[in-house]
């Protein structure tokens, strides 16, 4: 349903020279078509730390920071809101980065919102560490088992920061380094996901961008993000559509077209920093938009879907059977079966006499009569 996915790349050492910049390799990454940017299944935007506040982030799929030095608390909250509303955010680290302001302002201390899945310790330099896919269970690596040759566990970390992990959150460890250290991990956290890379995004903590695992791992991590985004936009018939979105879009008038296309005023209910947009209209199955005027001035669609149940070819359990299918009609339920109809067919077929068959022969005779007749005294007789 979505033709691609728009994302915004926030660079916290952004530089003139190519592939300088903390995110320079990650947009390539993001979207290596380059020139062909209109082909891209991927639209990344490349901004600096004041995107932030001036950008409408819930145009955005998901947030990529690279490097940021420190976030405000204005910020955080800012961040919060964006993934109320579903959105996704995806934290590299790097040289500028200072772990306490994180660990204060994205961490739940001084009372801010806890976004990140970890705490930032020390910055270690080992002497020679590589990714430890941990058997590729995690969804982010699911894709690399089988396939040693792209790189992803000869992949060099010269520096990255270590991680500690609340025992009590729902945060998992995605990958890590040799050393037992997490490298990536990732948590569910409000209606969006966030995923913390403890290294860099460009060569200064490690040789992964030049890797060719890496662009595969970048799209992996975003498809991991944006997938519980889709869940979101696909329903059955009969369930309601429901979105959160920011706050300029907030005062925006909002109609919702369905699949018979009219449209319909729908109205927002505020929520904080955010709006709560909900339509339970959908009894017909087909693609919902929602159209937000100004300030917004934009669409967001979504899939309502018929309900599967029935195309599923799943054999049936006897429990499933006696309390779904046929509950309180009682019927006997055999595994070893013997074709009793077929037996009674034939039963039938043997009880009613040669009759039809004497009555086959007479008309087979008769044809053959009628053939003969017609030759012997036809119109071309002499």
């Amino acid at each position: 349903m979505r033709q691609s996915l728009r994302v915004l790349c926030i660079d916290g050492r952004p530089s003139g020279e190519p592939f300088g910049g903390a995110s320079n390799y990650l947009v390539f990454a993001l979207s290596p078509q380059g020139d062909r940017a209109a082909q891209s299944l991927v639209e990344a935007d490349l901004a600096t730390e004041s995107a932030l506040s001036e950008r409408d982030l819930g145009r955005y799929d998901c947030v990529f920071l690279c490097d940021v030095a420190q976030f405000t608390a204005g910020e955080a909250r800012l961040l919060d809101a964006y993934l109320q509303s579903g959105g996704n955010l995806v934290f590299f680290l790097g040289d500028t980065v200072l772990p306490e302001r994180y660990n204060r302002e994205l961490c739940g201390g001084s009372a801010g919102p806890r976004l990140l899945p970890a705490r930032l310790g020390k910055v270690v330099s080992p002497a020679m560490v590589f990714i430890d896919p941990m058997e590729y269970r995690h969804p982010i690596v699911r894709a690399f088992r089988g396939r040693e040759k792209a790189g992803l566990s000869t992949t060099p970390i010269f520096k990255y920061f270590q991680l500690t992990v609340p025992e009590d959150s729902a945060a998992k460890v995605a990958v890590q380094t040799t050393a037992g250290d997490p490298l990536i991990v990732e948590e569910k956290t409000r209606r969006g996901r966030v995923v913390l890379v403890s290294t860099s995004a460009d060569t200064r903590w490690t040789p992964a961008p030049l890797w060719p695992s890496f662009v595969p791992l970048v799209q992996e991590i975003l498809a991991f993000c944006a997938g519980g985004e889709s869940k979101q936009r696909n329903v059955a018939v009969g369930e309601p559509l429901v979105a959160s979105v920011s706050a300029p879009a907030a005062d925006a008038e909002v109609t919702m077209r369905g699949p018979d296309g009219r449209g319909r005023a729908v109205t927002l209910q505020p929520d904080g920093d955010y709006a709560m947009l909900s339509y339970a209209d959908t009894a017909n199955s087909g693609i919902y938009t929602a159209r937000f005027g100004s300030p917004a001035d934009r669409s967001e669609s979504f899939a309502v879907n018929v309900d599967t149940a029935e195309s599923d070819l799943r054999q049936l359990t006897l429990d499933e059977l006696r309390s779904d299918v046929w509950s309180g009609v009682p019927f006997l339920h055999q595994t070893t079966w013997r074709n009793l109809q077929h037996q009674a067919t034939s039963g039938a077929i043997a009880r009613t006499g040669r009759l039809p068959v004497d009555l086959l022969y007479v008309a087979l005779a008769l044809l053959l009569l009628e053939t003969y007749l017609a030759w012997r005294f036809g119109y071309h007789t002499t």
